[in-house]
């Protein structure tokens, strides 16, 4: 089973830095480093020093990338860069009319977001990075954001970008691996209560008909995870 890596949450990394968290965390939230530096009173220098630092212990590229690899090794919580209403909002499939991102766009924003540069979405969608950036100054447009880390905040703020559209929910799970046991229980609680606020037309329908499966397999496997986290807070008990 896929989940066998539960007990290895712990995988060989450069250690951060709380401060390095943060400022991670407040960079992929779309802030500038002069914002950041205003906001934790530092130098903005001391600031892009810290980020440059951050990306050479991860190896990444660019932040997102740096976010995405904290996410998977469970350096950072989830639930400390995003509130738990937008993880959950994430997680349903946007209503069709108030989307004013196209599923092309929304794609190449989820690839933005998972820390790929621009030649290398490229290639993925086989096209080319001039298309790409077009499509990235569309989508800035459209959600008024001047940079992809503001522009992948404000989407999954305003609901545009579902992350089961394009993540499985294996990965999707492999996001969640530092979140706290509290944490998990009440995100299923209300995930489902979210859900039996549905009504059953809705669900017969789209966009949930087709991608229903994808959550309830999401909250399987959280609930494993939960389950594990669970036994090993026993096992903890019991040693001691």
């Amino acid at each position: 089973m896929r989940y066998t890596q539960f007990t290895e949450f712990k995988p060989s990394k450069p250690p951060l830095t709380e401060q390095e968290c943060r400022l991670l965390i407040l960079s992929c939230r779309g802030l500038s480093n002069r914002e950041i530096a205003e906001q934790v009173a530092l130098a903005e220098s001391t600031v892009k020093q810290c980020l440059h630092r951050t990306l050479r212990k991860l190896d990444a590229s660019n932040k997102a990338q740096a976010l995405t690899i904290c996410l998977k090794q469970g350096v950072i919580n989830p639930f400390d860069i995003y509130p738990m209403e937008i993880l959950i909002n994430c997680l349903f499939p946007p209503v069709p009319e108030k989307i004013i991102l196209t599923q092309r766009q929304r794609l190449i924003l989820a690839l933005a977001a998972q820390g790929l540069s621009n030649q290398e979405i490229a290639e993925r969608l086989n096209t080319s990075v001039s298309a790409i950036k077009i499509y990235l100054s569309q989508i800035f447009n459209k959600l008024e954001a001047r940079n992809r880390r503001k522009a992948i905040w404000l989407a999954m703020w305003q609901g545009f970008l579902y992350n089961l559209e394009f993540l499985s929910p294996e990965d999707a799970v492999d996001m969640m691996t530092a979140s706290r046991r509290r944490d998990i229980e009440m995100y299923l609680a209300l995930i489902e209560q979210k859900l039996g606020a549905l009504e059953l037309y809705e669900l017969r329908q789209e966009p949930y008909v087709s991608n229903l499966e994808k959550l309830k397999t999401f909250c399987n496997l959280l609930r494993e995870r939960l389950t594990y986290l669970q036994s090993s807070a026993r096992m903890l008990v019991s040693v001691r």
